[in-house]
């Protein structure tokens, strides 16, 4: 007797269709796996628990404004901050280290995720209520100060614009799934087709 073909493939399509629901529901959330906006993210070692800010503005004519500010609280040891900046387009910025920071060593600077900036790429830049400042051989800065707000000023207009923030850690978990769904059912779909060949075989 001929199988219709929903119970030829129904194996193949049970397959397919999970597959499509287990995307479906994940697909859902896809916001979640990225934002899009501007961040600023570097290296830094420090010897106390800190509070990095940076201050920015949106028009390269416009003056710093303390309503225009965004921060990350780091502890000691070190870490690889970001900080989001809450504005549509980035100008210029100001990097403060903390109140009374003591040493650190400031590296991996970068605009947006893209490639690492270097201090000679700027058109200028200073470092202000710092004891001292000194660039080491393998690019990043070595800075003391016990004094209040110390900063890292760039004057240079940037201009740059919201960028896609992808979470790689959501998107690596959202593949590890699917793949393990299509596995899983495929060993399913294996083991059904081997059971009907010796139920037909037992049969005769």
């Amino acid at each position: 007797m001929k199988q219709s073909f929903k119970a030829k493939y129904r194996n193949v399509i049970s397959l397919v269709m999970a597959t499509l629901l287990s995307v479906g529901i994940a697909g859902s959330s896809y916001k979640s796996w990225y934002a899009e906006n501007i961040n600023i993210s570097f290296n830094i070692v420090s010897t106390k628990n800190i509070t990095c800010k940076v201050l920015y503005t949106e028009n390269g004519a416009d003056k710093f404004s303390p309503s225009k500010v965004a921060s990350k609280t780091i502890k000691s040891g070190s870490n690889d901050v970001k900080i989001v900046i809450p504005a549509s387009k980035l100008a210029r910025f100001r990097l403060y280290f903390g109140d009374q920071p003591g040493l650190l060593n400031f590296s991996k600077l970068r605009i947006n995720g893209d490639k690492v900036i270097k201090l000679d790429d700027f058109v200028s830049y200073e470092f202000n209520n710092m004891d001292s400042s000194e660039v080491v051989g393998d690019g990043s800065i070595t800075l003391v100060s016990e004094q209040q707000n110390p900063y890292m000023y760039v004057n240079q207009v940037f201009n740059v614009k919201k960028g896609y923030d992808i979470n790689f850690v959501k998107v690596g978990a959202f593949v590890l799934i699917l793949f393990g769904l299509f596995f899983g059912f495929f060993m399913f779909a294996l083991r059904e087709k081997k059971k009907k060949k010796k139920d037909l075989l037992d049969y005769y």
